[in-house]
C-alpha cells in the first residue's frame, strides 16, 4: 500500500493543476491508485483518465487502469458522502454526476443545501456592498443639504430654496432606498440562519 504522504502529494498536485492533467514526474511516478483516489475525492468525471492517458503518452507511459479505477472508487466513497456534498455545494463546485451508482439522492440533497447557503451568502455580500454605497450617497447629500441650509441663513434667494428642495427630495429618496435594502438584508440573514440551523440539526449530515 502506498504511503499517506505519497497520496497526499499526488492529491495536492492534482488540485493545484486545476483543469490540466499530469506532469512528467507524476506520469513517471506512476502511482495510479493515488491518482485515481485524488480524482475520485474531488469528483472528477470518468473521462479524466483519458486526459491522463493523453498527458502520459507524450512520455511513452501508459496508465495502470485497474489501479486507477480502484483508487477512484475509494475516492468516490469519500466524495459522495452527504457531508462532503454539503461542503461541495458551499464552495459552489460543479457536480459531474459521479455519484449515480451510490446514494446520489442523499448527496444531491446535501449538495443543493450547500448551494442554497452559498447563494444566500453571495446575495448578502452584494446587498451589504449596495448598502455601504447607498450610505455614502446619503452622507454626501446630507452634507450638501447642511451646506445649503447654512447658506439659507444669509440668503433667501430662489436658487438656494430650489437647491434645498431638490436635496431634500434626493435625501428622502436615498434613505428610502437604503431602508428597502436593509430590509432585504434582514430577510436574507434570517433565511441564512434558517438554512444553517437545518444543517446543524443534521438534516444534511
Amino acid at each position: 500500500m502506498r504511503s499517506a504522504k505519497t497520496i497526499l502529494l499526488v492529491f495536492c498536485g492534482l488540485i493545484l493543476a486545476g483543469c490540466s492533467s499530469l506532469s512528467k514526474e507524476e506520469c513517471r511516478l506512476g502511482d495510479w491508485n493515488a491518482i485515481g483516489f485524488a480524482d475520485g475525492s474531488t469528483g472528477k468525471g470518468s473521462k479524466r483518465i483519458a486526459d491522463h492517458r493523453k498527458s502520459c503518452a507524450e512520455y511513452g507511459i501508459s496508465p495502470n487502469l485497474d489501479a486507477y479505477l480502484a483508487g477512484r472508487e475509494r475516492g468516490l466513497d469519500h466524495y459522495c458522502a452527504p457531508s462532503n456534498g454539503y461542503q461541495a455545494g458551499l464552495r459552489d463546485d460543479d457536480y459531474h454526476g459521479v455519484c449515480r451508482e451510490r446514494d446520489e439522492a442523499s448527496f444531491l440533497s446535501a449538495y443543493n443545501a450547500g448551494l442554497a447557503v452559498h447563494e444566500v451568502k453571495d446575495k448578502i455580500d452584494d446587498l451589504e456592498y449596495e448598502i455601504r454605497k447607498k450610505r455614502r450617497e446619503v452622507d454626501e447629500v446630507e452634507k450638501a443639504l447642511d451646506l445649503a441650509r447654512s447658506r439659507k441663513i444669509t440668503s433667501a434667494g430662489e436658487a438656494v430654496r430650489n437647491e434645498l428642495l431638490t436635496l431634500g427630495v434626493q435625501s428622502e429618496r436615498l434613505n428610502g432606498e437604503k431602508r428597502v435594502l436593509e430590509k432585504e438584508l434582514e430577510l436574507l440573514e434570517n433565511e441564512l440562519a434558517r438554512l444553517l440551523e437545518r444543517h446543524r440539526s443534521g438534516l444534511y449530515s
